[in-house]
């Protein structure tokens, strides 16, 4: 069962991290979660740009 935002994520002032693989879905979810009120969101961008060790 996949449950949406406001089912998963109920404090609006929660810190959430977004990312994805280039940094365009990140966005695009970043705004979503805005419109829908969400106050400390967080756009890491894409993942091939991270400039930092990934632990897999």
């Amino acid at each position: 069962m996949t449950q949406t935002a406001a089912e998963s994520l109920k404090d609006l002032d929660e810190k959430i991290l977004v990312y994805c693989r280039s940094g365009k879905r990140s966005a695009a979810a970043c705004e979503q979660l805005e419109k829908m009120g969400y106050q400390n969101v967080y756009n890491f961008g894409g993942i091939l740009d991270w400039p930092y060790e990934i632990n897999r």
